[in-house]
């Protein structure tokens, strides 16, 4: 009986931790979020988003594949410092360049929202990495861009900003696969990189004024990037890389159609407490 017993407990015990780690990655997200939206360290509340999604999900089935993902993150945030370093000593910003203007101030209740809003974007891809880490590891990272561009993007402009630079990075990306394979060298890659992550940085910075905000372009960029590296990741591994682009890019759509949803519905619901309650929130703003 107890040998029974046994295979029953243990699935018991990995449902109960499944459920406290996915609380505290929760709660984790959420605090980590309004961290970032007090005016704090933007890359900083991005690193530890992060790292706060993927190790623990890598490290849930596999304490080698957790330890891969840290130092490759500590790889990628020494060689962007790098860059950025190099790139301020080649090229420094011009005398009479404005500081940038400073960001609105939010009330307390209105950074609570959107982190919890940003917070529940994140959760559905990191319950999937949980599941299979290796092969959910890319929908996780596009859903903390996500969780990071819901924050700025209101119900009404949801669907354009989140699905529309989804469907553009994935457009960017196939376009980048084309061209890399008239010559596909390591060097062609790098300046094909070079040219693209360029002209989308005209956008991102204002030197090419549009209707679109800069993150949608960052976003847009982002997606790019991701599906870049596993397409040839899975070139390399001798997989359809065809085939996997387009189930990556399907997911991709759902993640952002979901994030569009959560927006939607959230931004819905709070307006209509608002509605119901104006006497809170006049008090809230004076």
């Amino acid at each position: 009986m107890r040998l029974k017993a046994c295979p029953a407990r243990m699935s018991r015990l990995l449902l109960c931790a499944a459920v406290g780690l996915s609380g505290c990655v929760r709660l984790g997200l959420f605090l980590v979020f309004r961290y970032g939206m007090r005016g704090c360290s933007a890359l900083v509340a991005t690193f530890m988003v992060v790292g706060l999604t993927m190790i623990s999900a890598a490290g849930a089935t596999d304490f080698d594949l957790a330890l891969q993902v840290v130092v490759s993150l500590v790889k990628g945030m020494l060689l962007a410092l790098t860059a950025v370093s190099i790139s301020h000593w080649l090229f420094p910003d011009p005398i009479d360049t404005r500081p940038p203007a400073p960001a609105p101030t939010l009330s307390a209740d209105e950074v609570n929202w959107l982190a919890l809003r940003a917070a529940l974007v994140v959760m559905p891809a990191f319950l999937l990495a949980l599941i299979d880490p290796a092969s959910y590891m890319p929908i996780t990272m596009k859903s903390v861009n996500l969780g990071q561009q819901s924050t700025v993007t209101s119900a009404r402009s949801a669907g354009r900003e989140l699905l529309g630079s989804t469907l553009l990075g994935g457009l960017l990306a196939i376009i980048f696969w084309f061209a890399l394979g008239l010559f596909v060298n390591l060097w062609m890659f790098f300046l094909w990189m070079l040219l693209f992550g360029l002209l989308l940085a005209r956008k991102l910075y204002g030197l090419s004024p549009g209707r679109y905000t800069p993150d949608f372009w960052l976003n847009s960029l982002m997606t790019m990037i991701i599906l870049l590296g596993q397409s040839v990741q899975d070139s390399a591994a001798g997989k359809d890389v065809y085939t996997a682009f387009t189930i990556r890019m399907g997911l991709f759509i759902l993640v952002t159609l979901y994030a569009c949803a959560m927006v939607y519905l959230l931004d819905n619901r709070r307006q209509r407490r608002n509605a119901s309650n104006p006497t809170s929130t006049e008090d809230r703003t004076c």
